[in-house]
């Protein structure tokens, strides 16, 4: 878009109108727009506005707005938006002869009434004169005021019917209220700037086909066909925001085939972005997981829910805005189906929505092309919640079978040969361990461990000798020995006693799983009892009790 040289002049009334120098009464068959009803604009505020040049080549259209606007769409129909305000700007056409303004406005008006019925008019149409128009364009403005359901605050629509000798064009203004009254002498200064240079050829083209084939029709019944063919081109703004009519979705407005095909194709892509990001990050979180508790359960049910559902469900609105045959879409889908083909598929399928996407003059970004997607579509927002009640659903039959799940009982394990005693879930397994276990000290070593659901169980015991006298240096070299060994992060340390008997117990983790490692010294030998698990307050508790019921006989 090209910068606008920042000094236009206003646009001018025709002689003789109201409030034109002179104060002359002109007799016009339609009242003139009455400047002095507006704030003018000099040069100093056209120029604090920044304009920029918009062109439309379709329609051989010249817009000019503030900088803050930008393009949302230009192709057959070109689209403006106030990043600032959320006013927006549709302007469409069509190649049309010897239809008189109010011919045209007579059949425009009525469009915008049905679509958006709760607006009401607010005074008058009005003709208007722009800048460098003369005799070529003709244009005349209706303004618009009404609230919709639901709405805090009203719609104000400024629409301006405009012809040429060739083209019939309608541009639309649409805003919230409050800034429609404060920005309308702004938008009258847009209208007045835009100006027709040369209509699309294809649109000059049609109108000479339609002559030389000799169509024996009266006036109005041409431009009544005509109407019918632009219809689905004209402005059908949703309150409030002012958007095009594959935005309009529920608000009354009608979508053309073609429209709802692109709003097929927009949404479809969308939807299969978002699985294929979801995929990606799947599949790196589960590589990344070492153990599952419930909540990552729930969660990786949920990503794949909604994975699986945006793929599925993408793909088959892309297929239904393609217009793809059975046979296409079961060949595509068997396609999608297979790992690597799937992603040239994907792709392939991508590059036709964006070819397509952009043919409409739209932008596309990394989730495709947003305004393209009618207001109407709440796709992503109906899986989301299918997607939550599925995962409610699970965790509700999880718990019901937790609640069922009773905890093995606990049992005497007292070895034979050994002097201690403690409680196991179940019968462990016997591990037998000789010479440098833990260091080159100990002798004999004997292990017993039981993994029940996510917790590790262990007891051992070796002979150690240390020296008299030197019992804390034993301790500190024994807890040494533990983490090394275990390879473990010690997180807290506790003096601990058993039956006089020092000792030390150790709240530790490695990688995987985080507990409490319990040894004492009695004697010549050393016991260390052990729970590890995945932190939860549950797994905690029965580490607890474990390690509690260890004694001495």
């Amino acid at each position: 878009m090209m910068e606008f040289d920042t000094t236009p002049p206003v646009p001018s009334l025709p002689h003789g109108a109201p409030g034109a120098a002179g104060g002359q009464q002109a007799e016009q068959k339609t009242p003139f727009l009455h400047l002095a009803d507006l704030t003018p604009l000099d040069r100093q505020d056209i120029a604090a506005l920044h304009p920029r040049q918009f062109h439309n080549p379709q329609l051989g259209l010249e817009l000019y707005a503030p900088g803050s606007w930008r393009e949302v769409k230009n192709a057959r129909t070109i689209q403006l938006m106030d990043s600032l305000t959320d006013a927006r700007l549709e302007a469409s056409g069509f190649a049309r002869a010897q239809v008189s303004i109010e011919q045209w406005a007579a059949m425009r008006l009525p469009i915008l009434q049905k679509e958006m019925p709760y607006l009401q008019s607010s005074g008058e149409p009005f003709s208007m004169q722009g800048e460098n128009w003369a005799q070529h364009i003709q244009g005349l403005v209706t303004e618009y005021r009404g609230r919709a359901s639901g709405e805090d605050e009203d719609t104000c629509v400024m629409i301006c019917c405009m012809r040429t000798d060739e083209l019939l064009l309608s541009v639309t203004i649409t805003a919230r209220a409050s800034v429609y009254d404060a920005q309308r002498s702004v938008y009258f200064w847009m209208l007045g700037r835009a100006h027709i240079c040369r209509p699309l050829l294809a649109m000059q083209a049609a109108s000479a086909a339609r002559k030389l084939a000799g169509a024996d029709t009266s006036n109005a019944s041409q431009l009544a066909a005509d109407m019918a063919s632009a219809r689905n081109a004209m402005p059908t703004n949703t309150p409030g925001t002012g958007s095009g009519n594959r935005k309009n979705g529920g608000n009354g407005g009608t979508m053309s085939d073609e429209d709802k095909e692109i709003g097929y194709i927009a949404s479809g892509q969308r939807m299969l972005m978002v699985g294929i990001l979801l995929s990606f990050f799947v599949s790196i979180w589960v590589r990344n997981i070492k153990s599952l508790d419930r909540m990552d359960i729930l969660i990786l049910l949920f990503s794949y829910s909604l994975t699986c559902s945006t793929g599925l469900f993408g793909f088959f609105r892309m297929a239904k805005g393609f217009a793809w045959s059975g046979l296409q879409k079961l060949l595509m889908f068997i396609l999608a189906c297979i790992p690597f083909v799937s992603l040239f598929t994907y792709l392939y399928i991508n590059f036709l929505a964006n070819r397509r996407l952009k043919e409409e003059g739209y932008r596309v970004g990394l989730l495709g092309a947003r305004d393209a997607i009618p207001d109407s579509n709440h796709d992503i927002r109906k899986l989301l919640i299918i997607s939550v009640a599925i995962c409610l659903l699970a965790y509700g039959l999880f718990t019901r079978m937790d609640a069922r799940e009773k905890d093995p009982p606990l049992k005497q394990f007292s070895p034979i040969g050994q002097r201690y005693s403690v409680m196991f879930p179940g019968v462990p397994q016997v591990q037998t361990a000789t010479g440098n276990a833990f260091n080159a000290f100990s002798v004999g070593m004997q292990a017993y461990y039981l993994v029940s659901g996510k917790i590790y169980y262990g007891v051992a015991s070796f002979h150690w000798f240390a020296a008299p006298g030197k019992m804390q240096e034993a301790l500190d070299k024994l807890q040494e020995e533990v983490a090394r060994v275990k390879d473990l992060q010690i997180l807290e340390q506790t003096p601990l006693y058993l039956d006089n008997y020092p000792g030390r117990s150790l709240r530790v983790k490695n990688k995987e799983l985080v507990g409490r490692i319990d040894y004492y010294v009695a004697g010549g030998t050393v016991y260390v009892v052990q729970g590890l698990g995945s932190g939860a307050e549950k797994d905690n508790r029965k580490i607890k009790e474990f390690l509690e019921s260890f004694h001495l006989k």
